[in-house]
């Protein structure tokens, strides 16, 4: 399979899942070098709507530095809106641009790909867990609650990542118990939907959560737990 292919059939796999694919102008350098990728999940900070329409936006920045030499810098924007069956959220919206710098093969994508799904599954995790610890409260001092931060970054067969929260100020992070739940139903359908989809890409297209792929475990790091990063 040649690289065209494999980008071209990860991207038209994501179409039949029903993401919408377009192009993007890119106005910058790579800042990715080759042979790796930087994921980024941010959720928590864009609810919209009132109560029985509530849209909760998963904000996903993907950097990928192709294991097949080039210069060429491709950008696109995948989107897609679905429904969850919850009292406080009653939809997710998936906003993630992809930037790809060089070409991958399908074994890059396989690789890369699966060493990236296995650290953000468990830092997924690791941030549910950081959220059931949090303390509820009818006024918190900050109403929305502080934004759920992912950030993975595989090397080949490495990978490393942490999961935290980001406040706007240094005070004691709390939040209401449905932002909570809204944050917590985002972490289960990143668990078992979102990322199952979106990032296991095998050489035959998107490999489901029922059929994972068959990759050496990688060796991998993270800053896991109840990580507060004041934000600047």
């Amino acid at each position: 399979m040649s690289s065209a292919t494999a980008i071209d059939s990860v991207l038209t796999e994501l179409q039949r899942l029903g993401y919408e694919v377009s192009a993007v102008d890119v106005n910058s350098r790579a800042t990715v070098r080759s042979n790796q990728v930087v994921m980024a999940l941010r959720f928590g900070g864009r609810v919209d709507g009132a109560a029985d329409t509530t849209v909760a936006t998963l904000d996903v920045e993907i950097d990928v530095g192709g294991d097949l030499g080039s210069d060429r810098l491709r950008r696109w924007r995948i989107t897609r809106t679905f429904s969850v069956d919850h009292q406080c959220v009653r939809a997710i919206r998936i906003d993630a641009v992809f930037t790809l710098c060089g070409d991958i093969s399908s074994s890059f994508v396989q690789r890369e790909g699966g060493a990236c799904l296995a650290m953000m599954q468990l830092l997924v995790a690791d941030a549910k867990e950081t959220l059931h610890g949090l303390r509820v409260s009818k006024c918190p001092t900050q109403a929305s609650g502080p934004v759920v931060h992912v950030d993975v970054k595989v090397v080949g067969d490495v990978a490393a990542g942490r999961s935290g929260l980001i406040r706007a100020d240094g005070a004691v992070p709390e939040m209401t118990s449905e932002a909570r739940a809204i944050r917590l139903v985002i972490c289960d359908e990143l668990a078992s939907m979102v990322l199952p989809e979106l990032l296991t890409l095998g050489a035959a297209g998107v490999v489901t959560a029922r059929s994972q792929p068959r990759l050496p475990h990688p060796q991998a790091t993270a800053e896991r737990g109840a990580l507060i990063i004041n934000s600047q």
